[in-house]
C-alpha cells in the first residue's frame, strides 16, 4: 500500500491516483489539514499504532507531497490553534518515524534542510554545478557594493523556500533589486537577504526531477524578465534534453539532499553555460508537464508502484 501524505488543496495528487487506480494500486490518501477528521490511536501497552481507515502494517512506500501546510478548523478556540497544530504535527513526524522502514518520496525528516537554499548552493557547487554569485547579508553597505559589481544586475529572494504567506495571503516572488531603493531601505539590517547575480539568460529550464530520471521542459527568452515561469501559462515551453554530465551531477545534488523528487531550476545563458538555480522538493509539474507532454504523473505513479511492490516482497 501507498500512503499519500499531502493536504487537501494539492490536486497535483489527483493525475497520480488516477494512474494507481489504472494499475490497481492500493493507497491511502492522508490530508495533513484534516487530521481532525481521521482516527489516530497510539496505544504503548499494546505496542499499537493505528490509523482508522488504513492498515499501516501494509504500508510500503510513501509520498510526501506539501504535507507541512498544517492547518486548525475554525471551531478551534484561536487560543489553541498553535497547540492543535503542533500536536498533529508531532504525531505525524512520529508516523513518518515508524514508516522509515519504507520507501519514500520525499522523507520528512530531511525537508527543512533539503529545502535549505544555503545548503543546496553549497552542495551544488561541491558536485561541479555552476551557480550564479551570491551574497548572504543583512550589512546594507555589502549589499550595495555587491549589486554595483554584478555586470547585468542582481535579483533578491527568499533564503527558505516557504513561497507561500498564509497569513498574509500574498506570494513572495523573485524580484530584481533596484540599487536607489535598496540604497534608501529601512531595516534592511533586520534580516538577512539572498542577492544572486542575474544571468543573461537564452533559455529557461525546468528539470523535474523523479526516482533518478529528468523531465526537462525549457522557455526561450525574447524579453528577458524576472522569473519568466510566473507567465508560463502563456509561454512557449518545449521539450529539452540536458548534456549528460549536467544531470549527472544533479543527480549527485539530489541523493545529497536525501531527494527523489525535486523541481529544479536552471538557466542557459548567452554563453551556453548552464546555472543551478535551485531544486524545489514541493515543486509543481503538471504545468511543464502538460506545455512538454511529459507525463510526469505517470512516472510518479510508476516509482511509487514499483517501490511499493519491491518493499512488499
Amino acid at each position: 500500500m501507498i500512503l499519500i501524505l499531502t493536504h487537501s488543496s494539492e490536486q497535483n495528487v489527483l493525475r497520480v491516483i488516477d494512474y494507481l487506480n489504472s494499475v490497481g494500486t492500493s493507497y491511502y490518501r492522508l490530508n495533513v489539514d484534516q487530521l481532525n477528521t481521521e482516527c489516530l490511536s497510539l496505544n504503548f501497552s499494546k505496542s499499537t499504532f493505528d490509523l482508522i481507515g488504513c492498515d499501516l502494517s501494509k504500508v510500503t512506500a510513501v509520498w510526501e507531497r506539501k504535507s507541512n501546510f498544517y492547518e486548525a478548523p475554525k471551531c478551534i478556540d484561536p487560543n489553541y490553534r498553535k497547540l492543535f497544530i503542533s500536536e498533529h504535527r508531532t504525531c505525524v513526524e512520529f508516523l513518518a518515524n515508524e514508516l522509515k522502514h519504507c520507501y519514500w518520496m520525499n522523507p520528512i525528516q530531511y525537508r527543512n534542510w533539503s529545502h535549505n537554499q544555503l545548503i543546496q548552493l553549497r552542495l551544488a557547487r561541491e558536485c561541479g554545478l555552476r551557480t550564479p554569485k551570491t551574497l548572504v547579508s543583512n550589512n546594507l553597505t555589502e549589499a550595495i557594493d555587491f549589486v554595483t559589481e554584478c555586470s547585468y544586475g542582481a535579483i533578491i529572494k527568499t533564503i527558505g523556500q516557504f513561497d507561500i504567506i498564509k497569513e498574509l495571503n500574498q506570494t513572495i516572488n523573485t524580484s530584481g533589486v533596484d540599487l536607489k531603493e535598496l540604497l534608501s531601505s529601512e531595516g534592511f539590517e533586520n534580516c538577512p537577504s539572498l542577492i544572486q547575480e542575474k544571468i543573461e539568460k537564452d533559455l529557461e529550464i525546468r528539470a523535474t526531477y523523479v526516482g533518478g530520471k529528468f523531465f526537462v521542459g525549457a522557455m526561450e527568452i525574447i524579453n528577458s524578465t524576472i522569473d519568466e515561469r510566473m507567465q508560463h501559462e502563456s509561454a512557449p515551453w518545449f521539450r529539452y534534453q540536458l548534456p549528460a554530465d549536467i544531470e549527472d551531477k544533479l543527480k549527485k545534488l539530489h541523493d545529497r539532499l536525501k531527494l527523489e523528487f525535486g523541481g529544479v531550476d536552471l538557466i542557459l545563458d548567452k554563453s551556453g553555460l548552464y546555472h543551478f538555480l535551485e531544486t524545489n522538493p514541493s515543486g509543481q509539474y503538471d504545468w511543464v508537464s502538460e506545455k512538454c507532454n511529459l507525463m510526469i504523473h505517470e512516472e510518479i505513479g510508476r516509482v511509487l508502484n514499483e517501490k511499493a511492490r519491491q518493499n512488499k516482497n
